[in-house]
């Protein structure tokens, strides 16, 4: 028997330690952080690509939050886990993914990230993603803003054309829209499609069309604009095996790949200002366009106090959004009584048509021969001059009321000829009436009426009743009716803030009021919570539940009103107290689609 020797022994005995510190290793200290791309050869600029950060054997991380990186949007993409088993010994990893996508061609640079996990800092490596050149978006089409005119004035309406001119038709898009700053969205129209030749080429061409107003001068960009479209192109993987075929990938989708392509135009450089001081009429309160006036009013032959409904009919091209009458100056002998007003558009964009103001006026003073308004001034911009639109004059014959006294004039009874009994002056007392009146039948006692009887059935009854509403107050509620009761109140009480702010004149406080009733009556129709939606709700959300197209684009003046109103400066009590019926009738309109 041979026995080992000392020196053997103590070698086995070494490697068994080192095996144990191996495995102590590898069963408790192998905590690991990694960052590595998916494809890392790289992609082109706008494409995407996949950053993993990888953590192994440290439980349950939260995703960490990424530097600025330049050059580069990132997001979070979500998390995965993964097992493995080698040697017998398993490790567990968690993987959150982001997406990286560069902006410009080069290279983005991935910082050493360092998280905290159990109070130790583990530290990744940095990467470097090479980025090649982007995808030109220009073989597919173009995107322009057009603008008839590179000057215009505060408070004038013009049309703007966007116009996307392309070889191939987007899979999916979204409407353009229009970064506007000191401008206000009126109505629009489009897309209108055509064709054209362009250097031998046939293209396809997509228009939109809206009117914009400027709300303030200097020089101003007007754009760009934006038109967000879905492409689907064929796929860059190439696929094999029993699947490749392409009756298959047509109905599962493995013959392209959708990508986004923002297309954007250049802006539109314009120099906005004020209309001249020098020749403006006193009754100017800033309408801009080329307008007339028509007035007709009935009846014409009336009492003192009698009512006169009048209709003033404007018409002409300009900006009607904030076209209000003339106030009657206070020596008119007439009270005025608020109305209604209604636009009626000649053209899909509401550059000309005719609005309609009826309004109710009451005499108050006998020697009124005539009715007359103040003429409406306005600056044209095409003559660059200012303008009166004057109507003609009304004959009126207003005579005295028998029927009320004239607030400091005679009484009735002087105006009939007859005299009252004279009043004893040391006594406040009227003289006694000589005729005691006509006689009258006499009737039964109150006891032989059916409705004694009934009354005295009131005290009970009213008794049944407080019990009957006690238990309907106590009664289990319907937690979501009250949830829509609470709702509806504080879109009430937005409106009557609003009514304050509009009588009050003040603008900022008017605007915020109304945003706020229709950002909540917005979130009843939805089912959602109120004061966060955009104005892209209109298009993608209100529209399909039935809002038709006239009040989808009054809906959108009210939205950009609401943005703008920090440029609006200061606004008339008139136009405030428009701009409150328009609201009041688009929460109206907005609560027909509630039960949709």
């Amino acid at each position: 028997m041979v026995i080992p020797s000392m020196t053997s022994r103590c070698l086995r005995l070494r490697h068994a330690c080192f095996l144990v510190l191996c495995w102590f290793q590898m069963a408790g200290w192998a905590q690991s952080f990694t960052a590595q791309f998916e494809s890392p050869d790289g992609v082109a600029a706008g494409d995407s690509a996949v950053l993993q950060l990888i953590f192994s054997d440290c439980g349950q991380v939260s995703p960490p939050t990424l530097p600025p990186i330049e050059n580069a949007i990132t997001q979070y993409a979500g998390q995965s886990q993964s097992i493995s088993i080698i040697n017998g010994v398993q490790s567990t990893s968690i993987i959150h993914r982001y997406t990286v996508t560069p902006k410009v061609q080069g290279t983005v640079v991935i910082p050493a990230l360092t998280v905290t996990v159990d109070n130790q800092k583990l530290t990744s490596r940095p990467l470097t993603l090479k980025v090649g050149q982007g995808f030109d978006s220009s073989q597919i089409g173009t995107l322009s803003l057009e603008v008839p005119k590179s000057e215009l004035y505060v408070g004038e309406t013009i049309p703007v054309t966007v116009r996307f001119q392309f070889r191939h038709a987007p899979a999916r898009q979204e409407p353009p829209s229009i970064k506007m700053d000191g401008f206000l969205r009126g109505r629009q129209s489009g897309p209108e499609g055509g064709s054209e030749t362009i250097a031998g080429e046939p293209m396809s061409v997509a228009r939109w069309n809206m009117a914009i107003t400027a709300v303030k001068s200097g020089d101003l960009d007007l754009g760009p604009a934006e038109f967000p479209t879905i492409y689907t192109f064929q796929s860059r993987r190439r696929r094999s095996g029993p699947f490749d075929d392409p009756l298959f990938n047509q109905f599962f989708g493995g013959g392209g790949e959708q990508r986004q392509i923002n297309f954007q135009s250049a802006p539109a450089h314009l120099h906005v200002i004020l209309p001249p001081s020098k020749g403006r009429p006193p009754q100017f309160a800033g309408a801009v366009g080329r307008f007339r006036m028509e007035i007709s009013a009935s009846p014409t032959n009336v009492s003192v106090g009698d009512p006169i409904t009048v209709k003033v009919r404007i018409t002409g091209r300009g900006s009607f959004d904030g076209l209000s009458l003339p106030p009657l100056p206070g020596d008119s002998g007439f009270q005025t009584y608020p109305g209604t007003n209604m636009f009626e558009a000649s053209d899909v964009l509401g550059l000309e048509g005719v609005k309609t103001f009826e309004e109710v006026l009451v005499p108050e003073r006998t020697n009124l021969k005539e009715l007359s308004l103040p003429p409406l001034a306005y600056w044209d911009p095409s003559s660059r001059q200012y303008g009166l639109a004057e109507a003609r004059t009304l004959p009126l014959t207003v005579r005295a009321n028998p029927n009320a006294a004239i607030p400091g004039g005679p009484s009735p009874a002087a105006l009939s000829g007859t005299n009252p009994p004279p009043v004893n002056p040391n006594t406040d007392l009227r003289p006694l009436k000589p005729d005691l009146g006509p006689l009258v039948a006499w009737s039964p006692p109150i006891l032989t009426h059916a409705w004694y009887y009934g009354g005295l059935a009131l005290p009970p009854t009213a008794a049944v009743l407080v019990l009957a509403v006690g238990w309907w107050q106590r009664r289990p509620r319907d937690r979501s009716s009250e949830l829509l009761s609470g709702r509806r109140a504080s879109i009430d009480t937005a409106l009557a803030e609003m009514d304050r702010s509009a009588t009050d004149g003040r603008t900022i406080d008017f605007y915020e009021a109304g945003h706020r009733a229709l950002q909540e009556q917005i979130g009843l129709v939805l089912g959602q919570s109120g004061g966060a939606f955009t104005e892209d709700v209109i298009d993608s959300a209100l529209i399909p539940r039935g809002l038709d197209g006239e009040a989808a684009a009054q809906l959108h003046v009210l939205f950009h009103a609401a943005s703008m109103a920090r440029f609006a400066g200061g606004v008339s009590v008139g136009d405030l107290r428009r701009m409150a019926g328009e609201h009041r009738r688009m929460i109206s309109t907005l609560r027909t689609l509630e039960k949709k």
